[in-house]
């Protein structure tokens, strides 16, 4: 994986976005969309005149961790939910993929659910959690090597992916979205000890 680190230099330097598209001639969108790491590709020129505006080399501004990730998202069937007719619930199983020089090593498994709230206003939720202990010492393992910057970018990109599949129906069009992806060694840890004990 690779990601600029825009966002960063920027804010270690104390530049505003302002400030450098009238120093670059760049586009605030240009800049604003760069530091948020959304394009899929940025322009040489555009590496070039943000490196001379923050007097960095292309190896500061780019970050590189040896692997990508990829996802996949299943939802299962409904849970009986008793006489609730305004939430509907659902289990789901969510797999983060590995690869390494273009071939799958690894698939990190986690299980949650996915909430639809019928109301004022109308809500759903997705929370995610590492699967099992092992699951999570996996996920650990990569994530201690990322910095928190590129942790923040997977939160995003998982929590993007998973919105898009569950493009929820026109009823939910401008429902407020809740999402949790626990990454928490010690919360999902102590989760697995009392299921254990269960």
């Amino acid at each position: 994986m690779i990601r600029n680190n825009l966002a960063v230099l920027m804010a270690k330097k104390q530049r505003r976005v302002n400030e450098l598209a009238n120093e670059t001639n760049l586009s605030r969108h240009t800049i604003t969309t760069t530091a948020q790491n959304d394009g899929k590709m940025i322009q040489l020129d555009t590496i070039n005149k943000l490196c001379q505006a923050l007097k960095i080399t292309p190896s500061d501004f780019f970050e590189f961790v040896p692997f990508d990730f990829d996802y996949s998202f299943n939802l299962d069937k409904e849970l009986d939910n008793g006489n609730e007719t305004d939430i509907h619930l659902f289990n789901v199983d969510f797999f983060i993929n590995v690869y390494e020089n273009n071939s799958k090593v690894s698939a990190i498994s986690f299980v949650g659910y996915y909430e639809m709230i019928f109301g004022t206003p109308n809500m759903y939720s997705v929370a995610l959690y590492p699967s099992t202990e092992d699951e999570l010492i996996k996920y650990n393992n990569y994530l201690s090597r990322l910095s928190d910057a590129f942790r923040t970018d997977i939160s995003k990109d998982i929590e993007r992916y998973v919105a898009t599949i569950i493009k929820p129906k026109e009823i939910f069009r401008n429902a407020a979205f809740i999402f949790d992806v626990n990454i928490s060694s010690e919360e999902t840890l102590e989760m697995h000890e009392n299921n254990s004990k269960i």
